[in-house]
């Protein structure tokens, strides 16, 4: 009976430090910390009438509580960071942005020969920035069918309106429209108020 006690304490040392250590649910605490601060063998103090060279324990409500380490950043992605937010402070925003169309031409060119048609090459027939290139290149996403198709209806009514309002403007400016290039050419021709 006299072994139990010592048992008791060291399997208390090692729950505490589990606890310090590990995060735990908070009713799974609660419900240990109770239990074993209600416990006889559990005080601050030897139990009366033994003489074990046990050390006094700490009741867990005294203990700090720690949180778990977290695993600290990759030093690389850190400077990768860092040099993006110099170069770019306002966030990545490029001034061109390619169609989906044009993205996916992009990939298949660098996948089927990506010596020939390298990072640059690709900037160069593109006319966007070597960095905008890496990152398409990089990225993965891929819509569903039905999001493409609703991301390709949308850039087909964008671009159907680009084109009828540059007419309008053409249209009011006088430089196109049916004999639009006869009226243009031969002022003789425009009708005049009197």
């Amino acid at each position: 009976m006299s072994e139990l006690p010592n048992i008791l304490v060291n399997l208390l040392e090692r729950a505490k430090k589990m606890l310090s250590t590990h995060a735990m649910p908070r009713n799974a605490l609660s419900g240990l910390r109770s239990w074993i601060s209600g416990h006889a063998y559990y005080s601050t103090q030897s139990p009366a009438g033994s003489s074990s060279a046990a050390p006094a324990a700490t009741p867990l409500s005294q203990l700090p509580k720690k949180k778990p380490h977290k695993v600290p950043t990759p030093t690389q992605y850190v400077k990768h960071r860092e040099a993006m937010k110099k170069r770019f402070p306002d966030g990545w925003n490029p001034p061109k942005k390619l169609s989906r169309e044009a993205m996916e031409g992009l990939r298949v060119l660098h996948q089927h020969d990506p010596t020939q048609f390298s990072t640059a090459v690709l900037a160069a027939k593109f006319a966007i920035s070597p960095e905008a290139v890496t990152r398409i290149l990089k990225s993965k996403w891929q819509p569903s069918e039905k999001r493409q198709a609703q991301l390709l209806e949308r850039e087909r009514n964008q671009k159907l309106a680009s084109r009828t309002k540059r007419r309008n403007q053409e249209w009011d400016e006088g430089k196109s429209g049916p004999g639009a290039d006869a009226i243009a050419k031969n002022p003789r021709d425009r009708l005049e108020l009197v």
